[in-house]
């Protein structure tokens, strides 16, 4: 699933024109949006993707181990530890509810995380009422 996941993710750049941007150590994501933004508009577009990055993270993830039993042999047990993984991010904007991120990761189980700013939606909403 992993591997179908990251050929999407390739063939959407592709076919929508993206480069895929590699976030820096330390950098703040968020810092990368507004220049991003910017040259977004400016192409013409309302809303849609804006960019696709990718950063690495710690993050908490399932493995499987071998139990000893009590009475001799192993059984296969899930115990939960860490690992350094490709998180993905698609940032985005909405006429509606203004920038936003898709964040995904792409090792089992699989989470994701959608984060909308309550301020930047309640900027459109007046925008878009003139006020």
């Amino acid at each position: 699933m992993t591997k179908a996941f990251l050929k999407s993710i390739a063939a959407f750049l592709q076919r929508e024109g993206l480069e895929l941007v590699r976030f820096r150590k330390r950098e703040r994501k968020d810092d990368v949006m507004p220049t991003e933004l910017r040259r977004f508009k400016k192409s013409g577009q309302a809303e849609g993707v804006v960019f696709v990055g990718v950063a690495q993270e710690k993050v908490r993830v399932p493995r499987t181990t071998r139990k000893q039993l009590d009475g001799g042999g192993t059984i296969p047990w899930i115990i939960y530890s860490t690992a350094m993984v490709n998180m993905y991010y698609f940032y985005c904007y909405d006429r509606d509810f203004g920038p936003f991120f898709l964040k995904f990761c792409p090792y089992f189980p699989y989470p994701a995380k959608l984060c909308l700013n309550g301020h930047e939606y309640l900027k459109c909403q007046l925008q878009q009422r003139g006020i």
